[in-house]
């Protein structure tokens, strides 16, 4: 409507080849991203739910639920504004992408730590007070499941990855990090139970870190500093 009634240039269909492999070409590795991203939010659901009793497994999912709920605002900010903001600075070269990347960085350490300590303050009110007595187990296990949320900044070098327009190698590491977290998680569920296996999933952000910081400085200069702050943090958690 706006295109038939409204003065201004009229808009047409039109086939341009480059464009088109230029979507086609960044667009097509990210639907492998996105399933592999689906089966490491996802997937300890589906294991757990055969590796616990049913009692255990009904308190897990109250404390994965409130982790999710936790931290579910700053992904999507990082996934979205983040991505939107790297693709533009990035444009702008290297030196203009660092002292961005390193600025937004910062305010997002501070954000996990916040977090982080107030999920497990208020955690512990919740369940008390939302849940029967049978339930407050899942404290324990969204103590465990809070150590992803001082992982959470480290994403932001995997936005840098997809921002610079490599979703081939995005793709990967999304697929790398499935792999490697489900196979170890078997393994930690064989010799030491379900519950150390919640560790497996609660730290599945170290895996890919290294290859992470890899691919990530080809576009922005990455110092110890700003990297092992966070380490230090999830240590000391």
């Amino acid at each position: 409507g706006t295109d038939v009634f409204l003065p201004g240039i009229r808009n047409s269909w039109q086939w341009d080849r480059t464009v088109f492999r230029e979507i086609f070409g960044f667009g097509k590795w990210l639907a492998p991203a996105s399933m592999a991203g689906f089966f490491l939010n996802q997937g300890d659901k589906f294991f757990f739910s055969a590796w616990m009793d049913a009692e255990t497994y009904s308190v897990y999912i109250i404390a994965v639920t409130w982790a999710m709920a936790a931290t579910i605002l700053v992904r999507r900010a990082m996934n979205s504004v983040g991505f939107s903001a790297l693709s533009e600075v990035l444009r702008e070269g290297r030196e203009a992408a660092t002292k961005f990347y390193h600025r937004i960085r910062l305010y997002i350490d501070v954000i996990a730590v916040v977090l982080f300590i107030g999920f497990n303050g208020a955690m512990a009110l919740i369940v008390r007070y939302l849940y029967p007595e049978a339930y407050l187990g899942a404290i324990d296990f969204a103590r465990i499941l809070s150590l992803s949320i001082l992982l959470l900044p480290y994403r932001l070098v995997n936005t840098v990855v997809l921002s610079a327009g490599d979703s081939k190698s995005f793709s990967n590491m999304a697929i790398f990090s499935a792999v490697i977290t489900v196979s170890v998680a078997f393994i930690v569920n064989a010799v030491a139970g379900a519950e150390t296996a919640i560790y497996v999933f609660a730290l599945r952000g170290l895996i890919i870190m290294p290859l992470a910081w890899k691919l990530g400085r080809r576009n922005v200069d990455l110092t110890v500093a700003s990297e092992a702050r966070m380490l230090i943090a999830l240590v000391a958690a």
